[in-house]
């Protein structure tokens, strides 16, 4: 070879945490629409324009809105291992 280097080899035989394989999801299917618009619709209401806010600021604000209801009225699955 010509070198006075000599190849150094790790081996760790350590096992990885165990990870959840999945998020929870909306189950869109069990979701109750009824319930779902009449949240969004009471948010909205409570929201003011501002014409100077930032489009971000009111973007954070519709998404927070849609969350909040999906929360009160879509199910989700659960966590698995």
């Amino acid at each position: 070879m010509g070198s006075d280097h000599a190849p150094i080899l790790i081996s760790i035989n350590a096992r990885p945490e165990q990870q959840l394989s999945s998020v929870p999801k909306w189950k869109l299917t069990s979701a109750d629409w009824t319930i779902f618009r009449q949240s969004v619709e009471n948010q909205i209401q409570a929201v003011t324009i501002n014409e100077h806010e930032e489009v971000d600021q009111f973007n954070s604000k519709v998404v927070d809105i849609l969350i909040t209801a999906a929360e009160e009225s879509i199910p989700k699955t659960r966590l698995s291992l």
